[in-house]
């Protein structure tokens, strides 16, 4: 769904790929390896790639851009020089976390090394840098685009960034809170009572947006329906009135339930500027159950995405004990990976020099916290005035989406999600087309498209009018 990274794509133009290393300043930490790809018939630009994960290797290339639908070519066959680099270590090792300048290249500034070390190149080998440049990302990678934006601004005309994950303190710690949270007395729930969640979460997100479909498209009625924060009464239609059974919750299992949607709060304010990291939105509770279920077999983890960034940051060894983890013991290094790792909403810069931004973001996404995404958003909107925001940003969500923004509904019924973002995002910095408020997503056979549906321009949903729901014309935009 419009995202940057790679994909089958036919033969490359002639090119050459050069490689190189960044050294550090401190002898310790490692390098920042990269790679540029140059076409020789360079039209002036360039895309620099994110990664992914927690990085550790120089992300793809040749195929960056790849058909997001069907013939859509390669940034390098159009003619665009594609850089990227490793952020700053090397394979999944974590020890690089305890060095502070590895630490650091990670949290963003291997991106400005990488950048201008690419365009060095440029310089070096064209006679001149690129007169357009851009940034495209998914997951760690949509961080990255999120970070050049608020610290490195002025050195991009374009990015595109699906699925970020925002606020990433949060997000790497809370595996780890949701493991902890299923230890408690009773709170445990078994998979086979999963349906029953489903059905319920179902009856209460689906219909909000005017046809029940499985598709949770009113993404913000939902989240207010399912917050016990917001509504005392969430789920309660699940508690046991009777015995137990696979059909319902006991009041334990409930709070567990419920806790999924409220937010994790510290006892202290981060420097991201809350006390809290946001609950998750509905449509993926029982994957994030599973996901952060305890395992016997593995009784200390791992606890999902950066594990053993975690062990190495709050122990200092591989071995640290995940289940030790503690808000106040650990405040410290809380608060400095919010510092580094938390994107700022000051985009004044990027903003000022006309920047545009594409935003993807999927609605039920599990590994990427979509609240998180909308915070950042509206606090982006408060920190640079709406006006502009509106006229450069356009920030989607992506109903019943996962994190490959790939939309499938409660029924297990996969939805349209193609949609040349790429390209998007090209003739609005290059031709000044902007997209629209409801880029049409495709389903293909082939090249024949069998299915559409829009997606919206938050805080705007598809809200169901008339006709097939299998076609984008039978919804419109509406506030929530």
């Amino acid at each position: 769904m419009g995202g940057p990274p790679g994909g089958p794509a036919g033969p490359n133009p002639e090119h050459c790929r050069i490689e190189g290393s960044i050294l550090p300043v401190d002898r310790a930490a490692p390098p920042i390896n990269f790679a540029i790809v140059i076409p020789s018939a360079w039209n002036g630009g360039s895309w620099q790639m994110g990664g992914g994960g927690v990085n550790g290797s120089i992300p793809g290339l040749t195929g960056a851009g790849g058909p997001a639908t069907p013939g859509a070519p390669t940034l390098l066959t159009q003619g665009y020089a594609v850089y990227g680099g490793d952020s700053g270590h090397q394979g999944q090792a974590t020890d690089w976390v305890r060095n502070a300048e590895a630490w650091k290249n990670f949290a963003y500034e291997q991106l400005k090394k990488t950048h201008d070390a690419a365009q060095a190149i440029l310089l070096e080998t064209q006679g001149r840098k690129a007169s357009r440049r851009y940034f495209a990302g998914s997951s760690q990678g949509g961080r990255e685009g999120l970070e050049v934006i608020s610290r490195y601004g002025t050195d991009y005309d374009g990015v595109l960034s699906s699925v970020p994950l925002a606020y990433f303190q949060g997000l790497l710690i809370d595996p780890t809170v949701k493991v902890k949270a299923q230890t408690a007395p009773g709170a445990w729930i078994p998979p086979s009572k999963y349906p029953a969640i489903n059905a319920a979460i179902t009856k209460t997100c689906d219909g909000l947006d005017g046809l029940e479909d499985g598709v949770f498209s009113n993404v913000v009625a939902c989240n207010a329906k399912l917050d016990p924060t917001l509504n005392a009464s969430a789920l309660s239609e699940l508690l046991c009135r009777g015995p137990d059974s696979d059909q319902c919750l006991t009041a334990p299992q409930l709070a567990l339930l419920n806790s999924l949607h409220a937010p994790v709060t510290y006892p202290y304010r981060l420097p991201n500027g809350f006390s809290d990291w946001p609950g998750w939105a509905g449509g993926g509770d029982t994957a994030l159950l599973a996901r952060t279920r305890p395992d016997p077999a593995q009784p200390d983890g791992p606890f999902g995405i950066g594990a053993g960034v975690q062990r190495q940051l709050f122990g200092g060894a591989a071995n640290f004990s995940l289940y030790n983890l503690d808000f106040t013991t650990h405040r410290a290094k809380l608060e400095e990976a919010s510092r580094l790792l938390d994107v700022p909403p000051d985009w004044s810069a990027f903003l000022r020099k006309g920047g545009k931004l594409i935003w993807v973001n999927a609605a039920s996404d599990t590994v990427s916290n979509p609240r998180s995404q909308i915070r950042l958003y509206e606090e982006v909107v408060k920190k640079n005035g709406r006006a502009a925001v509106e006229r450069q940003v356009r920030f989607y969500l992506v109903p019943n989406g996962n994190h490959g923004a790939i939309s499938v509904s409660a029924s297990g019924q996969t939805m349209p999600s193609s949609w040349n973002g790429v390209g998007a995002l090209r003739d609005w910095v290059e031709h000044g087309v902007a997209p629209p408020d409801a880029p049409i997503l495709a389903t293909f056979s082939g090249e024949t498209i069998t299915a559409t549906r829009p997606i919206c321009r938050y805080p705007a949903y598809p809200h169901y009018v008339a006709g097939s729901p299998k076609w984008a014309a039978a919804f419109s935009c509406r506030a929530p």
